[in-house]
C-alpha cells in the first residue's frame, strides 16, 4: 500500500473511532459556589453533507467561572460547517428523562454568541448545575426547532444533532426570565 494511502486510512479510522467513542465533560461543582465549567475537547467527524474545511477551528464555549443568571449568555469560538446552524442546547433532567431546550446562536468571523438562554425555571434552586451544549444542526433541522416542530423541552434530540462542545454552568442568584 502506498504510504500516502496508507496514512489517509490510519487518519481516517482515528476519525471515526473518536466519533464513535465520543468525548465529555465531567460536571463539577468548584468550592465556594461559582461555577466550574469542565472542558473535554469533543472529536467529531465532519458532518454528513458538510465538505471538510482545511481549516476550520472547532467551536468550543468560552470559559464560563461564575455562577449564570437564569437569562444567561453563552460565547465562544470556532467555525460552523457549511448547511448547518449552531444552537445552545441546554440539558436537563426532569421526571427521570432528558429533555433539551433550543437557544439560537449568531455566528460570524470565527466566533459565536447566544445572548438569551434559559436556564432553568423560577422554580429551581440557586446553585443548581445545568448541562449546556454547543450543537450543529442541518439547515433543515434548525427551521423546525425555529418554527416550534422540534419544542423546547423535548424528549428526542433531532437525529442530524452534531455535539461540538459541553459545559456546566451553575445558576445563579437572578432567576429573571430571558
Amino acid at each position: 500500500m502506498e504510504g500516502r494511502t496508507k496514512a489517509a486510512i490510519i487518519a481516517a479510522a482515528g476519525v471515526i473511532i473518536a466519533a464513535i467513542i465520543g468525548v465529555t465533560g465531567p460536571w463539577t461543582h468548584s468550592s465556594g459556589g461559582t461555577a466550574t465549567a469542565t472542558q473535554a475537547p469533543t472529536t467529531q467527524a465532519p458532518a454528513t453533507g458538510a465538505p471538510a474545511t482545511q481549516n476550520a477551528q472547532p467551536i468550543r464555549f468560552d470559559p464560563v467561572t461564575k455562577p449564570v443568571p437564569r437569562c444567561a449568555s453563552f460565547t465562544g469560538e470556532g467555525d460552523v460547517p457549511q448547511d448547518r446552524q449552531l444552537w445552545v442546547v441546554v440539558v436537563t433532567k426532569e421526571g427521570g428523562r432528558t429533555k433539551y431546550y433550543f437557544d439560537e446562536a449568531a455566528a460570524a468571523g470565527g466566533r459565536w454568541s447566544a445572548p438569551k438562554v434559559s436556564i432553568g425555571s423560577a422554580t429551581d434552586p440557586t446553585g443548581e448545575l445545568f448541562n449546556v451544549w454547543a450543537v450543529t444542526f442541518t439547515d433543515a433541522t434548525s427551521q423546525d426547532i425555529s418554527s416550534g416542530r422540534y419544542q423546547n423541552g423535548t424528549f428526542d434530540l433531532p437525529t442530524d444533532a452534531s455535539v461540538q462542545d459541553r459545559i456546566g454552568a451553575q445558576l445563579g442568584d437572578d432567576h429573571a426570565a430571558c
